[in-house]
């Protein structure tokens, strides 16, 4: 398979700050990217670059598996998680570029 094009930095950027979807879609991929037990424990374990931060974790692993379970995210949801992923632009682009965000 012939990738074409490379997402941007920007490119995503701007698609997390306008594109609700993409914030669904970006907070899910995240979610993928923690380990089993840190889905578990809602926290982050290893400093492997992967998923949330331990900051982040407990709230965005509970929102992202609220959102599996019930496929709904409030606006106020949306807004708050918008705000948190746009530090995990790299993993973003990463798995975008791969073709993992789809």
């Amino acid at each position: 398979m012939i990738k074409l094009t490379s997402w941007t930095r920007y490119q995503l950027l701007e698609l997390i700050r306008h594109n609700d979807e993409m914030v669904r879609r970006s907070l899910v991929m995240l979610y993928h990217r923690q380990t089993v037990d840190e889905k578990q424990r809602q926290e982050t374990k290893h400093q492997n670059g992967r998923g949330f931060n331990a900051f982040d974790a407990p709230a965005l692993i509970g929102l992202a598996e609220c959102y599996l379970r019930t496929r709904h995210l409030s606006p106020q949801q949306i807004y708050f998680i918008r705000k948190k992923l746009l530090k995990y632009i790299r993993q973003i682009q990463e798995e975008a570029n791969h073709g993992t965000i789809n």
